[in-house]
């Protein structure tokens, strides 16, 4: 179904959950008017969007990616090399910022924090020694970075809905 024109009648969902998908739309706000629309007075939606992070953002697609494996030269433009690493047509990356602005047009935000793959902290290939690093390495510290250290790719929502 198309989520920018969704086939429900208004006040149909308690809770609608949105995990990876939203931020790949041309256009997110129309389908956040319809998550407000569909949801009942009271009911909660739970999303997820690409973070644009210091971290996976800049470092990793920008230095890494972008400088030291030159893809510069071949993508030409930023927003190239990052579209070249994500998965989707498009995918679109909010700040905490930009997501509370695009989002607090339609439903006030619950909570929001960051999260993520293990596996992005080590910007290497999947192999032995990356697999190494994630074991030995203690998931206390690994969460730290993901959320407090903002290192994680995913910014998760919480939004609700007012009661009438």
């Amino acid at each position: 179904m198309n989520a920018e024109k969704l086939d429900f009648p208004d006040n149909s969902f308690d809770m609608v959950w949105s995990w990876g998908v939203i931020h790949h739309s041309a256009n997110t706000e129309n389908i956040l008017d319809e998550i407000h629309r569909v949801l009942k007075p009271g009911g909660v939606a739970k999303i997820m969007v690409y973070h644009r992070g210091w971290w996976n953002y800049y470092v990793v697609n920008f230095f890494i990616h972008g400088i030291i494996r030159g893809e510069f030269l071949k993508y030409k433009t930023f927003t190239n090399v990052v579209q070249a690493h994500t998965d989707g047509a498009i995918a679109r990356y909010y700040s905490i910022k930009s997501w509370k602005k695009a989002v607090s047009k339609f439903l006030p935000i619950k909570f929001i924090f960051i999260s993520g793959n293990r596996a992005d902290l080590f910007p290497i290939p999947f192999g032995k020694v990356k697999s190494f690093l994630i074991k030995i390495t203690p998931n206390i510290f690994l969460r730290f970075l993901l959320s407090n250290f903002k290192m994680g790719s995913f910014l998760i929502s919480e939004l609700k809905k007012a009661s009438n």
